[in-house]
């Protein structure tokens, strides 16, 4: 069940965002390599001594290109490989091409006010069952976000409105949908042969108010509702509607900040004959995030830091999630190369505390009582080239 709400949970990372103002160039390449590396102190309650841990080499590609001032096209993937520590069955190895998404945004008149409409398509180039094979292996996605995507062929559709706000001021509304096609993720103790991650419902409402030197502050406010997640016909999991708010303040050539929150409402869980009972409480507890950054001219320095709460059931139930906190810090230097070009080189090391987490005794098996708290430490190296066509 936890594969299954991280499945369904990723899904609300999809929607794609989108500005209001259309684009001048002709459009942009952007190529990148990227090295991921964690290791842990936490070791599997199967008593296998394995202890957790991964690498992973990605390879991302995207481009856009603007058909004319209005209407743009774009399209992303990225190649990987990965290798990890699978406390189920041991070391794996997987290298594949991720899922591909293409799409088309449009910019006009709607209402006398300025609109837009993106359309993207998730086209099944990956593989389904990566997902399943490296999450026993990964830091939890409350906390790090598995970069993998191997999914079936879905649409997302985002439809938004612009309104002046007073001197440099905006308004932002918007409603967005996500279908999701059925796909085959089995994997060891995982028999989905025909999973449908649930469609979700997007709404958002956004101020942004501008300043000189192109300084600004962003109020976002957004909510996703998502539909039942099914594995051939029959109701699985519902994942609870989800609800953020953020505050940023941007300033490119001083210190900027990000300071948000994220909150759950409880979800249902079906029986093996689809019926649906509604979970006692949310499975995931309240995020709390702050971003900051502090410009250098070329050079950045950036910060994360982020608090899960622990969720509302008892230790002894299986749902219990004791939360905990990310913390993490790293640069990143522009060079550019030409009128047309930039290179980006970028480094990150983040510590990870998943707290409460179920132990082993001294027999090897678990112990019952949730007295260990799990440490991951997790580090990047990227380079991103960009070019403008």
């Amino acid at each position: 069940m936890k594969t299954i709400r991280s499945k369904a949970l990723g899904l609300l990372s999809l929607f794609l965002g989108a500005g209001f103002a259309p684009a001048v160039q002709a459009g942009q390449l952007t190529l990148g390599a990227e090295y991921r590396a964690w290791t842990s102190n936490y070791v599997d309650l199967s008593g296998n001594s394995n202890v957790i841990s991964g690498s992973e080499i990605w390879a991302p590609l995207s481009a856009n290109f603007n058909i004319d001032r209005d209407f743009s096209v774009y399209g992303q993937t990225e190649f990987g490989n990965g290798n990890y520590v699978d406390t189920i069955l041991g070391n794996q190895n997987l290298t594949n091409l991720s899922d591909t998404v293409i799409g088309g945004e449009l910019h006009f008149k709607s209402f006398s006010t300025p609109a837009i409409l993106n359309v993207g398509l998730n086209l099944p180039t990956g593989d389904p069952t990566w997902e399943a094979k490296q999450i026993s292996a990964s830091i939890p996605t409350e906390f790090v976000d598995s970069q993998y995507r191997g999914r079936g062929f879905g649409i997302s559709a985002l439809y938004g409105l612009s309104f002046p706000a007073g001197d440099g001021g905006e308004f932002g509304a918007g409603v967005g949908y996500m279908y999701s096609g059925a796909f085959n993720p089995s994997y060891a103790n995982l028999p989905l042969s025909n999973l449908k991650l649930g469609d979700s419902v997007f709404v958002a409402l956004n101020h942004v108010q501008s300043y000189s030197g192109n300084q600004s502050e962003v109020i976002r406010l957004s909510a996703y509702y998502s539909l039942p997640t099914l594995n051939s016909g029959t109701n699985v999991y519902q994942l609870g509607t989800n609800l953020n708010a953020s505050y940023s303040w941007v300033n490119p050539k001083d210190f900027s900040f990000e300071l948000g929150a994220q909150y759950w409402m409880a979800g249902q869980i079906a029986d093996a004959n689809g019926n649906w009972s509604p979970e006692a409480h949310a499975f995931y507890g309240p995020r709390l995030y702050l971003n900051p950054s502090y410009s250098f001219g070329d050079l950045s320095i950036g910060g994360t830091l982020k608090f899960v709460l622990p969720n509302n059931y008892d230790q002894s139930n299986a749902s219990y999630d004791g939360g905990g906190f990310l913390g993490g810090l790293g640069p990143s230097y522009l060079m550019k190369l030409d009128s047309s070009s930039d290179l980006k080189i970028s480094a990150g090391y983040d510590y990870v505390a998943w707290l409460n987490v179920p132990s082993l005794g001294s027999n090897g098996n678990s112990s019952g009582a949730r007295d260990a708290n799990a440490i991951f430490n997790l580090w990047t190296f990227g380079a991103t080239y960009e070019m403008k066509l």
